[in-house]
């Protein structure tokens, strides 16, 4: 080996120095001895495990936050979830002309039952006609005869004068009958006759009231002939007016003798069940006048009446008279079931009615649209339990449905709820 030679340092000799004597002031530690370890006392050595890091309570509290806001919302939309089952029936339309009895015999195979209502009606009205031109107000009157048993003629014109002085005047000649003796006392002869009024003109348009007459005056029949009103004086008018005429008295009669037709039909409807059929003219309703504020003739914008009303009301079963027309016009089996749907569109004529028997013949007519119909529960029942490749042929095991379309709500959830109850029909076209 060669022999190593230091290279002279290049520090001045008396820095040199001074670093030699700090080294040799240097105490040098000694190495410890080794230690002796018996055989079999080997010391363990403990092995440490992989350290991992936890998730920050932070980031836990919003995960578990976002779980719980998508599950509510998720039961919030099932909840809200919707299935809609739109059904067309099938449909038949057919001419029919069919002559049925009905009657209240248990065995007849369409039932009747007939009932009785009456009532008090009152109803008013605005008069719309006027006068064309000036009118003379008239009214009946009575004119007695008190003065002797003989007769007593009364030329055309004879003047009757009302309290205030107005005149009215018979149009034709007439004769009033002489009065009577009846034990010892004269009843008096009396005669109805129509006055008009001198003029025309609203002013003479009065209430009841008692006449004299004027021709009469300064003799002894001035007191013992005389007349009464038995109606008011009506019907004066200056032109223009509006008047009550008998015409606007009948439009009021027949509007309110419909408005109890239908007022009958509807709490009778009401009071009995959905099936029943009562057809407008199975209705038969008969007014009279018992009144009428104001008269006829008389100047007024509006008049009521007062009307009593009865009704006898036959009351037949719809599904009934379907069963019938099916049976005439339509090849059913036994177990298909139809109903016609448009029952109130058809003419229906009663051809005769025996009150005493409870029997009615009537004529049912026009073009009559069968609808066949189906179990709702069961088919609702069948959908909820068939699984989505096979709802569509629950369908086919309905002939009385002619298509079937199924509509979810919203859109994107396609839930189909287990319980029937919660599916919702539609019908199409009926």
């Amino acid at each position: 080996m060669r022999d190593i030679a230091s290279k002279p340092s290049r520090l001045p000799p008396r820095v040199v120095e001074e670093r030699t004597a700090k080294m040799a002031a240097i105490p040098v530690k000694k190495k410890a001895a080794a230690k002796e370890i018996p055989l079999g006392k080997l010391p363990e050595i403990k092995k440490e495990g992989r350290k991992f890091g936890l998730p920050k309570l932070k980031s836990t509290l919003i995960l578990l936050g976002a779980v719980i806001i998508l599950a509510a919302i998720g039961i919030f939309a099932i909840s809200l979830a919707e299935v809609r089952v739109s059904v067309a029936p099938r449909q038949v339309s057919m001419d029919v002309d069919a002559n049925i009895e009905a009657s209240s015999n248990a065995a007849s195979a369409v039932s009747l039952e007939i009932i009785s209502v009456e009532d008090t009606v009152e109803l008013g009205g605005s008069i719309e006609k006027t006068s064309s031109g000036t009118e003379k107000a008239s009214g009946q009157i009575i004119i007695f005869n008190a003065y002797s048993t003989a007769e007593q003629a009364l030329v055309a014109t004879t003047r009757l004068e009302a309290p205030g002085g107005k005149i009215y005047r018979i149009k034709n000649s007439i004769t009033l009958p002489g009065g009577k003796m009846e034990g010892g006392k004269l009843t008096p002869g009396q005669l109805e006759v129509t006055v008009y009024a001198d003029k025309a003109g609203a002013e003479y348009n009065i209430g009841l009231a008692d006449f004299t007459i004027p021709g009469f005056k300064g003799t002894p029949k001035f007191e013992k002939i005389y007349a009464r009103s038995k109606t008011e004086m009506a019907g004066g008018s200056s032109g223009g007016a509006k008047i009550v005429t008998q015409e606007a008295i009948n439009n009021l009669l027949i509007q309110a003798q419909e408005n109890f037709r239908q007022e009958i039909k509807n709490k009778v409807q009401k009071s009995l069940l959905e099936s029943a059929y009562i057809p407008a003219s199975a209705i038969d309703v008969k007014i009279t006048l018992l009144d009428a504020d104001p008269k006829v003739n008389t100047v007024a914008d509006e008049v009521q009446i007062k009307a009593k009303v009865s009704a006898q009301v036959s009351i037949f079963k719809a599904d009934e008279i379907t069963r019938e027309l099916a049976s005439k016009y339509l090849d059913l089996n036994g177990e298909e079931k139809v109903m016609v749907n448009n029952l109130n569109d058809l003419d229906f004529k009663i051809l005769s009615k025996n009150i005493n028997e409870k029997k009615i013949t009537f004529k049912i007519a026009g073009q009559a649209r069968f609808t066949w119909l189906f179990d709702e529960e069961a088919l609702k029942k069948d959908l909820s339990q068939a699984s989505r490749s096979m709802r569509q042929d629950v369908f086919k095991r309905y002939p009385g449905i002619d298509r079937a379309e199924i509509t979810f709500s919203p859109s994107w959830l396609r839930f189909f709820p287990s319980d029937p109850n919660k599916i919702k029909l539609d019908y199409q076209n009926l």
